[in-house]
């Protein structure tokens, strides 16, 4: 309560009060000059202004969330703020929403209140305003009940812990509310610039800054792997990160230097996903992350991941059979020694080039030298196909080489 007095409101959230035969159920201002900044002031009850209610003064709310307060449905004003009485009253880039009275759900006003860069929206009942309501440009007004033209949904999203010390109503993505700020940028009453929104993320994101108290921004992508610290068992990985909602594309940042100086990859990529084309750097420390892209801007970088690139065995040259070859089963299959020197080979033999099924040694079993002879009887007559590839276990796991080209021999 302020009474013929001076109280500041900053970073605070007012929630869950109410006063069944009196006004002002979140804050009561009588005379005196009331700041609200960056703020919540949510689920309040009163017979008028269940968020705050106003007699005189002057009222200055900046970046702030009137949201879920209620008036008296049968005879109460202003949901989330009733003002009566001399005195200005001015709204700065704040958001009302999901309020709710018989009149006015948003605002009710006999005094003289202006707001600026404001969203009043989603008003349960009563409407989105009441009374006296003077336009101060770059507002979304989602009913006609205000004094000036509406109908837009700002398309917010539910009150929620978006950041920073309190509850806000983010914007979702394709919201009219996303840098449709005055071109002249967005100021509290006394013209100052607003450089952040009601969490402290810096405004504006994009060209302008965004209608109502929150400023949208891109959630970073969460990085799913390569996992930080481990070693990649191939020179051409798949990174792979969590999708973003709204993202049209992302920025893949691959180096060796974790200040990014460098680029081993810088690509905008359209899935959340991506395989090298080409071998990265062999044994070689490398950092990465990813950032969001969409029709408003990026968004953050993730956080930096670092891992070792692969050192795998090169890949194996066969040798004999010569391919197309007429072989006696059991034939003996051999090829040059792959280096760095592999722990084992792999070796799989199909009767179908693309391996689909195979004989020989395949994932379960391991040839300790450079040649291999098949215990599995052949089938006279029969084409087969074979290929090799090496395997070398470094310590922080496995490490396999390309598949070798594929050859083919067929029994007599």
């Amino acid at each position: 309560m302020n009474v013929n007095g001076t109280l500041t409101v900053n970073n605070s959230s007012i929630s869950n009060n109410s006063t069944t035969y009196n006004d002002g159920g979140g804050i009561y201002s009588y005379q005196g000059t009331l700041r609200v900044n960056s703020s919540a002031i949510y689920n309040n009850s009163a017979v008028n202004g269940g968020g705050l209610y106003s007699n005189g003064g002057t009222i200055d709310i900046t970046n702030s969330t009137f949201s879920s307060n209620t008036a008296d449905p049968v005879i109460g004003s202003g949901g989330a703020i009733a003002t009566t009485g001399a005195g200005p009253m001015t709204i700065n880039n704040s958001t009302i929403s999901n309020n709710s009275a018989f009149y006015g759900g948003g605002i009710a006003s006999i005094a003289a209140v202006t707001i600026r860069n404001t969203i009043i929206a989603n008003s349960v009942s009563g409407g989105d305003c009441a009374g006296s309501i003077t336009n101060g440009g770059n507002n979304i007004i989602e009913d006609n009940t205000c004094s000036f033209v509406g109908g837009n949904d700002p398309l917010l999203g539910p009150l929620a812990n978006n950041g920073g010390h309190t509850l806000t109503h983010a914007l979702l993505s394709g919201s009219p509310a996303i840098d449709a700020g005055s071109a002249a940028g967005c100021t509290d009453a006394q013209g100052n610039p607003l450089t952040a929104d009601q969490r402290g993320m810096p405004r504006p994101q994009g060209g302008r800054c965004d209608i109502g108290a929150y400023e949208y921004n891109f959630i970073a992508p969460t990085l799913n792997f390569p996992s930080n610290g481990n070693t990649s068992p191939t020179t051409r990985p798949l990174f792979d990160w969590a999708n973003v909602t709204g993202a049209t594309s992302y920025t893949l940042q691959i180096s060796t230097q974790q200040n990014f100086s460098t680029f081993v990859l810088n690509s905008i990529i359209s899935p959340s996903a991506y395989v090298m084309p080409t071998d990265l750097p062999r044994n070689t420390l490398l950092f990465w992350r990813v950032r969001a892209n969409s029709i408003h801007g990026p968004s953050d970088w993730s956080r930096t991941r670092h891992f070792f690139s692969a050192n795998p065995p090169s890949v194996p040259v066969l040798v004999s059979p010569a391919n197309a070859a007429v072989v006696s089963p059991p034939p003996t299959l051999d090829w040059n020694d792959s280096s760095p020197a592999a722990d084992y080979y792999e070796v799989q033999i199909a009767t179908v080039s693309t391996f689909a099924t195979f004989l020989g040694r395949g994932f379960s079993g391991k040839a300790y030298q450079s040649n291999f002879t098949p215990q599995a009887a052949l089938s006279p007559g029969t084409p087969y196909f074979w290929r090799v590839r090496a395997v070398k276990n470094s310590g922080a796991g496995l490490e396999f080489s390309d598949w070798s080209a594929v050859r083919s021999f067929t029994t007599p």
